[in-house]
């Protein structure tokens, strides 16, 4: 019994210094540290929706975890892909370098067609963006869908 006020007491004060220590700052400029972005690739042949939640920030760069979901369509096959990044931007103001590198996982809707089911995602890029905005927009080069246009908002 004795043991378990200790541990209770000792977690209650720990969840009061995590608390205390949580930064206020300017409510005005809130950083949004969630994402919601859709892409599309050539002719909309290849198209997702992402969530993206900003996980490391300084003050020159941000990295970000993305999880997505999407159609695909081939030549001889479509289908459904799922999607894991890391997303890394670098510059300070409106404008980005973004620089991605991740795994898709693709699933075909024809069993008798064989298509690799990972695949990488790797992305390099421009990113508009300001700091404390909402919008996003997005344009680059892609592996495996060659040219991505995205457009998002944060929240």
């Amino acid at each position: 019994m004795a043991r378990k006020n200790i541990l209770i007491t000792v977690l209650l004060c720990f969840a009061c210094f995590v608390l205390c220590g949580q930064e206020q700052g300017n409510a005005t400029l809130k950083i949004r540290r969630n994402y919601i972005i859709g892409n599309a690739g050539p002719d909309l042949i290849a198209y997702n929706i992402n969530y993206e939640r900003n996980i490391l920030q300084s003050s020159k760069s941000y990295t970000n975890i993305r999880f997505g979901v999407g159609k695909w369509k081939g030549m001889q096959d479509m289908g459904t892909d799922y999607s894991i990044t890391l997303v890394h931007l670098i510059g300070q103001k409106n404008s980005h370098l973004e620089l991605n590198l991740g795994l898709r996982y693709r699933i075909g809707e024809r069993e008798d067609f064989n298509t690799a089911p990972w695949m990488p995602d790797i992305f390099a890029g421009y990113r508009y963006e300001k700091p404390y905005g909402r919008l996003l927009i997005r344009v680059g080069l892609s592996i495996p869908s060659i040219v991505i246009i995205g457009i998002g908002f944060k929240f």
